[in-house]
């Protein structure tokens, strides 16, 4: 070959093969796509996978798992780590990451919490210190209301339709109890659970029960009861209801019910002190009603809808929570405002009086908050 033709033949050869390779690239290209379609064809999720074949009822879904019912926050009351616009602060704050379902006994040495999807516990009064785990609840149900009997050695628990009776010295289930039917909505005992009044979605009526759960009366009322309160004798008891009606009941003497119609918008919650019923109303208003007549005695305004209450011990100071967050101390009788409590950022879930004496309150984002309460148990330590 002439070496005037050497250099033409070699550039021939470089152009045949980066043809060659630019249509290896443009093949390998489409065999990709190729490639992929059939991956996918192949990954989609056949009859019996998954899919739900045709005229076979879909799978069920899958329940809670029972396990995270027994994991304790691993958390302490400590110091919080914010302050308030003004006021006091809580002395401590658990943050337990989940909603909370608390009880105490008046005055009592226990606070008992119940968290939602997760553990329920007791903690000590007034130092704030994790007591014990009990046993975890249903995977599919929560606690939707919690009453201590006094001195303190049992809690009442509403869970779904029934109730669950818990031995609080070893957090162990004691019994359960099967409810009237349908979910029981509000639980209230006297001071030593002989008596227990619960609200059921079943027939939306209040009903009494005795200390083993039987039946005792229907505690009807025209339209469907929402709260429920028995005083600490198991002599009386008020059933608030949707469209804002409190039934007074007079449980000792038999007679036909006293009805009051205080507010158009119902009560979020009852308590009866010594002489009295307080309401704390959906539409912003603490009352205190004759429990015998239903005639409001006082009333006070707080400026938001309530959503708590608790009574001290002895009778002489209330607590409410409304859903601006605040927390208000009010001297009884008569409803004064003699502190208002601003640190919780989420809405209040429970509310009550403990050793100490400590108020002790919780919110829907899992902060439980213990506050102190100076010498005379009506306003909060500074």
């Amino acid at each position: 070959m002439s070496a005037r033709l050497r250099p033409l033949l070699v550039l021939a050869c470089i152009a045949l093969l980066w043809w060659l390779a630019a249509d290896g690239r443009t093949g390998s290209d489409s065999g990709g796509e190729a490639s992929t379609e059939g991956r996918a064809s192949e990954t989609a999720t056949p009859p019996g996978d998954g899919a739900t074949p045709a005229g076979e009822a879909p799978a069920p879904e899958p329940t809670l798992d029972q396990r995270a019912r027994s994991i304790l926050p691993e958390a302490s009351c400590v110091r919080p780590d914010r302050s308030t616009a003004s006021g006091p602060a809580p002395r401590c704050v658990a943050s337990l990451g989940r909603a909370i379902t608390l009880g105490i006994a008046p005055g009592g040495p226990l606070a008992i919490v119940s968290l939602t999807h997760s553990a329920t516990m007791s903690w000590s009064l007034p130092r704030a210190i994790l007591d014990r785990p009990f046993d975890p609840l249903p995977a599919d149900a929560e606690a939707q209301a919690i009453f201590v009997a006094e001195p303190g050695t049992r809690a009442l628990f509403a869970v779904g339709s029934r109730i669950l009776r818990y031995d609080t010295t070893s957090g162990r289930v004691a019994d359960a109890i099967d409810g009237p039917g349908g979910r029981i909505g509000d639980l209230a005992a006297t001071s030593d659970g002989s008596a227990i009044a619960v609200v059921a979605s079943g027939d939306g009526q209040a009903h009494l029960l005795d200390a083993t759960g039987t039946p005792v009366r229907t505690l009807a009322t025209a339209d469907r009861a929402a709260r429920i309160a028995i005083d600490t004798t198991g002599s009386r008891a008020a059933v608030a209801t949707e469209v804002g009606s409190i039934a007074l009941f007079d449980l000792a003497g038999g007679a036909e019910p006293v009805v009051a119609t205080p507010s158009l918008e119902p009560a979020a919650a009852l308590a009866f002190g010594r002489d009295a019923l307080y309401a704390a109303g959906s539409d912003g208003v603490l009352r205190a009603l004759d429990p015998r007549s239903g005639t409001v005695a006082w009333q006070r305004d707080v400026g938001s809808p309530l959503v708590a209450l608790a009574l001290a011990r002895g009778g002489r100071v209330a607590a409410t929570g409304a859903r601006d967050r605040v927390l208000r101390l009010h001297a009884l009788p008569g409803g004064e405002i003699l502190d208002a409590l601003e640190w919780h950022r989420a809405g209040i879930a429970g509310l009550a009086f403990g050793a100490g004496p400590t108020l002790v309150s919780a919110d829907r984002d899992g902060e439980l908050a213990v506050w102190d309460l100076g010498g005379d148990g009506r306003r909060a330590a500074r």
